[in-house]
């Protein structure tokens, strides 16, 4: 099996680049069992994924006008209550929160009466008896980990949907840690994710290769109102009159799209450079540059 590696700097960012290894990468088939038996998949052998600031507003990945986003802020404040309460609902066969609910008083607890230097506190998704459920829990552990002064999460999904899942699971389990953080007293900090089964269905192929919008060129008709590049040259966005139009994801796709950029802005566009600031409220700087600067 392959082993892919994501490294980015957001969640939204992790989630671009998980959208572009699985859409070129991935194992393609048809689904023997489950809830989309019959349908085709394409997925990643086995993913590992470190943010470094998931903290990092937003939250959740945007999208080009006219592609529903995959999730919002919206639907994610909505979820919180699944993720972290023992609330059920009829027909519900689980929640996440009946499982995680009873043990974050605990997790609190023991790190700040018995101190930061143990490996014991993971959160358990599940039991024996998951096995035997027709649909059985995805998300199966959250672990944790103080180091450097901050609380580090490291979570497991035996399936994972790129598209339905993963945006509103990483930014709903992001706010969970923030409020870990300060009831136990440490800085917030990186995230981890780990799954054997991150995929996306064909009914979502079209969707992704229209966010990545693969290919040099930006539309002519576009006008653009500004620019970013994040972290030096891992991450370019452009924001035209129809939104956002333009991703790229590596520093060779940057120096591609650059002079496509640049021909197409005029006065009206500002250019923008996105670097790790050292204030941890604030992990994103942004300083306004000029063209020839960008």
């Amino acid at each position: 099996m392959d082993i892919t590696v994501v490294e980015a700097k957001t969640l939204p960012e992790a989630w671009f680049q998980c959208v572009r290894q699985v859409m070129n990468t991935g194992y393609e088939y048809v689904i023997d069992k489950g809830s989309f038996a019959g349908q085709k998949r394409k997925e990643l052998d086995l993913v590992v994924i470190k943010v470094e600031y998931p903290g990092s507003k937003p939250l959740v990945p945007d999208t080009p006008i006219g592609i529903p986003p995959p999730t919002t802020m919206d639907y994610v404040e909505g979820y919180l209550p699944y993720l972290m309460t023992g609330v059920k609902q009829e027909g519900e066969i689980y929640t996440y929160g009946e499982d995680i609910d009873i043990q974050l008083p605990e997790v609190i607890r023991r790190y700040k009466e018995g101190g930061y230097e143990t490996n014991q506190l993971c959160i358990s998704i599940g039991s024996s008896k998951s096995m035997f459920l027709e649909h059985s829990q995805c998300l199966r552990l959250i672990d944790t980990r103080i180091r450097y002064g901050k609380l580090h999460f490291i979570v497991y999904f035996r399936s994972w949907d790129l598209w339905a899942g993963l945006p509103a699971n990483l930014a709903a389990i992001q706010v969970m840690k923030e409020y870990l953080a300060d009831e136990i007293g440490v800085e917030d900090g990186e995230l981890f994710a780990f799954s054997k089964g991150l995929h996306l269905y064909d009914h979502c192929w079209d969707l992704a290769n229209t966010v990545l919008r693969k290919g040099k060129e930006i539309p002519e008709e576009i006008e653009i109102i500004r620019a970013e590049r994040s972290f030096g040259t891992d991450r370019v966005m452009v924001y035209g009159s129809d939104g956002y139009c333009l991703r790229s994801l590596s520093g060779k796709q940057y120096s591609e799209v650059k002079d496509s950029i640049l021909k197409l802005s005029d006065d009206k566009t500002r250019f923008y450079n996105r670097t790790p600031s050292e204030d941890p409220n604030k992990p994103v700087k942004e300083i306004e540059v000029t063209r020839e600067e960008w």
